[in-house]
């Protein structure tokens, strides 16, 4: 098998492994942290810079599947931060005019509370392990190595 070598000399970032080793962070932490090492080092770090980069937008605070009966699965409700407090909402997909409709929905308010209390009350249950984690993240990480973690990113152009 033949190996191809490129010689990166701009728009490129090395990082260390050890952060995407980590089996406490979910794909999607890993994901954000990598997203966060390639921008400038003048970014604007805050919750609202990260905001104006997600896809999700502020509000979201989890993802969640149910699986109904054993045999029909949900994926893709989400767990969102409202101005009446925590709330579920169902998958969504927008429209060719840029409005939601839902992909699938709770037919009767019996079953719209079930799935309601079960998403809520699963994302409250994990809530304190979370906290745990970030704050195991915060405390014992590793320092890097300085010298071997180099951050190139050459590109000022607007993100």
């Amino acid at each position: 098998m033949a190996v191809f070598r490129i010689e990166k000399n701009s728009d490129f970032t090395i990082m260390p492994n050890y952060p995407f080793r980590d089996m406490r962070l979910s794909f999607k932490g890993r994901g954000l942290l990598g997203t966060m090492l390639t921008l400038r080092d003048d970014w604007d770090y805050t919750l609202a810079g990260l905001t104006k980069i997600s896809p999700h937008g502020k509000s979201l605070l989890a993802t969640a599947s149910v699986t109904l009966g054993g045999c029909f699965a949900v994926q893709g409700i989400q767990v969102r931060e409202g101005k009446n407090g925590v709330f579920v909402s169902m998958p969504q997909r927008k429209d060719a005019k840029g409005k939601f409709h839902d992909v699938c929905f709770p037919t009767t308010a019996e079953m719209r509370r079930a799935i309601n209390a079960a998403v809520l009350g699963e994302y409250e249950r994990t809530a304190q392990p979370r906290a745990s984690v970030l704050k195991a993240l915060r405390e014992k990480a590793p320092e890097p190595d300085k010298s071997a973690v180099k951050v190139k990113n050459r590109d000022k152009g607007a993100r």
